[in-house]
């Protein structure tokens, strides 16, 4: 029965938000080193709270509480002076139920010439995740993020800031076999994310 359920949300969510231009891409920087190893491959793996930005699904699997912390100089050959700033945290309530959650800052310079203005984005994500058997799992995360950038426009006046504040869904499904974990993951769902 949870199966079905299951299929039917992930079929739901194809309705509901198509997949349109992309927005807000600075949310798909993935965060951390080994993630970047493996070709961010990821939404299998149950081994430390960054899967709070993966698969919520993984962080029923964790038996204990996990904090990852990551900087990284983004474009670091261009000078840009852009940085990105993960922080991730997972907590186990009791073996069927986990709670856990991650902010991500992403800053730079844009330019000298607009009184050295700052973009600024950021995104702190909840995440809920729950055993459904002693193999398998389910995650839902809410993400409220900002973007603040200069906007230049066509015009030939002063650029002027632009900024918002939204909100997005994740969920995922992780299921373990003998040899081999199956992962399904889907981030960001928003309509009209601009």
């Amino acid at each position: 029965m949870m199966k079905r359920l299951l299929c039917l949300a992930l079929f739901m969510q194809t309705l509901l938000f198509p997949v349109g231009e992309a927005g807000a891409v600075w949310l798909l920087i993935q965060p951390g080193a080994g993630p970047a190893g493996i070709g961010n491959a990821m939404a299998a793996r149950t081994d430390n709270s960054v899967m709070s930005y993966y698969n919520p699904a993984g962080l029923a699997f964790l038996t204990s509480s996990h904090i990852s912390l990551s900087r990284m100089q983004w474009l670091p050959g261009f000078n840009l002076d852009m940085y990105h700033n993960f922080l991730s945290f997972s907590h186990q309530l009791n073996e069927m139920i986990a709670i856990g959650g991650n902010m991500i800052y992403f800053s730079h310079l844009v330019c000298n010439v607009c009184d050295d203005s700052e973009s600024e984005y950021w995104s702190i994500t909840l995440n809920y995740s729950m055993m459904l058997s002693s193999s398998s799992s389910v995650g839902f995360g809410l993400k409220a993020f900002k973007q603040n950038w200069i906007d230049f426009g066509s015009g030939a006046g002063q650029p002027s800031k632009t900024e918002w504040i939204n909100y997005a869904f994740d969920i995922g499904y992780l299921k373990k076999f003998n040899a081999l974990d199956f992962g399904l993951s889907i981030v960001n769902m928003r309509d009209g994310i601009s």
